[in-house]
């Protein structure tokens, strides 16, 4: 249940080192060098919970509570153990049942957001799950899926960033629109989407898909955005899993590109081995 900080990857090293350093301040001071930085002791859980993960932090706490409890034991500190020992223990505690709480609600969480909100696409992290339970279910019942990749074709795209976003941003609202509701789509890049077509032969796939490309170039053309897009479809066959099928369809599509862009071909279209 451990998840990675959002943060940029600049700061959290800079947390991490900070972390680290402190600890070995820390560990300094409870062997006796420079008393005064005793108090510094106190933000060495909170850097380490910032900036590692909960099990890397939690070893480095075991630590910093070992050394304190043998900090306890040194009778020449007098009533300076009693009071700073126990606040440093309390500290190390409350700030590990924060993390943990905020680790829980995390993963608690996770499932909730698994739509971009900007696509309605499916984030892909969620890509081989579902696609292996619908391969697994196609396989069962005998009925075939079907994945296809959708993507706007990269020599058109003469566009600046925040236009290529917004228009990819509307070709997912053009494939939540359209496509039936057990299908299911998942960003492929910025550019471009996935998409899973369970009972679905890969002839019917290829004509929903080239409809749609179909449609995304129309809506296009009425904003004054001479674009076009291209598209990769392959059925699963006996031995295939996610990976294996998402690499196909991939294939298929930069085929589909070499051929020219602006078209929508299949795996055996394209010279795959097998039959879709």
């Amino acid at each position: 249940m451990e998840t990675e900080t959002a943060m940029p990857l600049p700061l959290r090293w800079t947390l991490r080192a900070g972390s680290l350093l402190l600890l070995l301040l820390a560990l300094a001071v409870f062997a006796g060098y420079w008393p005064g930085l005793m108090p510094l002791a106190f933000l060495v859980p909170l850097t380490l919970f910032a900036g590692w993960s909960l099990r890397l932090a939690g070893a480095g706490c075991t630590i910093l509570l070992a050394a304190t409890l043998g900090l306890a034991l040194a009778p020449e500190l007098g009533m300076v153990r009693h009071q700073f020992v126990p606040m440093l223990i309390l500290t190390t505690g409350l700030a590990a049942v924060f993390v943990y709480l905020r680790e829980y609600k995390t993963a608690q969480l996770a499932p909730l957001r698994r739509t971009d909100s900007l696509t309605l696409a499916s984030t892909r992290d969620y890509l081989d799950t579902d696609l292996n339970r619908e391969i697994r279910r196609g396989e069962r019942e005998g009925t075939p899926v079907t994945v296809g990749v959708l993507q706007l074709d990269e020599p058109d795209m003469h566009l600046p960033e925040q236009d290529q976003s917004n228009l990819t941003v509307r070709l997912g609202r053009l494939l939540h629109r359209t496509l039936r509701d057990f299908d299911s789509y998942y960003r492929s890049d910025e550019t471009g989407f996935i998409i899973v077509l369970p009972v679905t032969a890969t002839p019917d796939a290829a004509r929903t898909i080239n409809s749609l490309r179909s449609q995304a170039h129309e809506m296009f053309s009425r904003e004054g955005v001479a674009l076009t897009l291209s598209a990769g479809v392959v059925g699963a066959n006996v031995g295939d899993d996610a990976t294996s099928l998402c690499d196909k369809a991939l294939e298929t599509l930069r085929r589909a590109r070499r051929q020219g862009g602006n078209r929508t071909l299949t795996w055996t279209d394209a010279g795959g081995n097998g039959h879709d």
